[in-house]
Order: structure tokens, then sequence, then C-alpha cells
């Protein structure tokens, strides 16, 4: 402690240094493995969040599952997914391909050509589906290849109806150049 008072220039009474250091130094002490505990705390506290945040991504993908579930329970797997516009899923894209959509709407584009012409994208759209469930099944051999792939996927014929609106309306919009 001399080395101390000489560099510093203090004098100190060696009783007082003794007393009120070991109060100054059990206080800085309480201080440090205080500050130390908390942040271990804090790491303890961020490995938690992240924790939970993990948890809460399985949660959500659990979720999306169960929904896909639902559907199918709904009328099987849906063909179609919100977007604009429309489009199919790849099971749709299945469906599309067994019942040979795009070929029939490359038949049945000419047919429709001259009514739309001067329709909105959306009143094409409007008038696909329509089109389809009122005219689409009449040909006999259309809703029989309907009903077989409906039924051997477990969907609903609405579900086919669906596909051939959106693979008719794609082609309607390709030939219109919209």
């Amino acid at each position: 402690m001399a080395w101390l008072q000489s560099s510093l220039g203090w004098q100190f009474d060696h009783q007082d240094i003794i007393v009120n250091d070991w109060g100054v130094l059990i206080g800085v002490l309480i201080g440090i493995l205080g500050t130390i505990a908390f942040i271990f705390k804090i790491g303890e506290w961020k490995g938690l969040v992240d924790s939970d945040r993990s948890a809460f991504r399985d949660f959500m993908s659990e979720i999306r599952q169960k929904v896909d579930d639902i559907w199918k329970g709904l009328g099987g797997s849906p063909v179609t997914e919100s977007a604009s516009p429309i489009q199919l899923t790849d099971f749709g894209r299945v469906i599309s391909k067994e019942i040979e959509a795009t070929k029939w709407a490359a038949e049945t584009v000419p047919l429709l050509r001259d009514r739309l012409a001067d329709k909105t994208r959306y009143e094409i759209q409007e008038y696909c589906d329509k089109y389809v469930n009122e005219a689409a099944f009449a040909d006999a051999t259309l809703e029989f290849r309907a009903h077989e792939i409906a039924f051997n996927h477990g969907i609903k014929l609405e579900n086919i109806a669906n596909v051939l609106s959106v693979v008719l309306r794609d082609a309607l919009l390709k030939e219109f150049e919209m």
C-alpha cells in the first residue's frame, strides 16, 4: 500500500484503508458478479427465444400440413391456388395432363374467339368458368374422362371444371396477347 500512497500522493491511515476498502471491494465484486450473472441470463434468454422461433416455424409447417389435409377431406387436393391470376397447383397440372386440357382448350378457343375479343381479362376468366360448367361437359367423351379422373383421384367434378377453366382462360389470354 505504501507504493500506492507514494505514487498517488495520498496520505491514508492504515486502519481506514482496510475498513473502507473492504466495503468498496465487496461492492465492486458484487457488481461484477451481478453483471456476469446478467450476461449469462441474457444468453440463456436468447437461447430460449431462438428455441421458440424454431418451434414456431415447426408449428406453422404443421398448420400448413393440416390445412392441406382439410382440403383433401373437402373434396381432394385443391387444383388451383389463389394468386393473381388464379393458377393451377402441381396437382392441378397432373389433372390437366390426364384430361388433356391443353388440347381441349386449343380446340375450344376458335369457337369463343369472336365472342370474347373485346372483353377484359377478368371477364374472360368469368366467361370460362361459366362455359366450362355449362357447355364443356356436353361432350360425352370429355365428361366420361372427367368422371374417371375425378373418381381415380378422389376429387369432385368441380375440381376438374376448375382445371379446364384455368387452362381455357390461359389459352384465350394467349390468343388475345393479354
